[in-house]
């Protein structure tokens, strides 16, 4: 072979690889509906790479995230997405997108009276 042609062929073979790559996929656990008022909690997501996923809050008036701490701030759809962008083997993984409810507090029902308002029998 000519060192043209092996040139040539290395520099093939180079460009092959760097275009090769692994396919991935996202996986974000379920979430179940919470309250308005609960505390923090996190989420699990994860890639078939083994790569980090980077979660992140499209309604942020509703959640907030810090890395996969999730934070609720207002009543609605809390609406999260998980992206993973790939290194030089594997390729980006397709975003994945998990929804769930922040529902309203439970009010405490009110009796009505006052405080220091009296009945019949004597101070409330």
């Amino acid at each position: 072979m000519s060192a043209a042609a092996a040139v040539f062929l290395g520099s093939a073979l180079t460009s092959l690889s760097e275009s090769l790559s692994y396919a991935q996929s996202i996986s974000i656990n379920p979430v179940s509906d919470h309250t308005l008022g609960t505390a923090p909690f996190t989420i699990a997501a994860s890639a078939s790479s083994g790569l980090r996923v980077t979660l992140t809050s499209n309604t942020t008036n509703v959640c907030t995230l810090s890395g996969n701490r999730v934070s609720l701030a207002n009543t609605g759809t809390c609406s999260i997405t998980g992206t993973q962008p790939g290194d030089s083997y594997y390729s980006a993984a397709a975003s994945v997108t998990r929804s769930f409810n922040v529902l309203p507090a439970a009010k405490i029902p009110q009796s009505g009276r006052s405080l220091g308002q009296s009945n019949a029998r004597g101070r409330l």
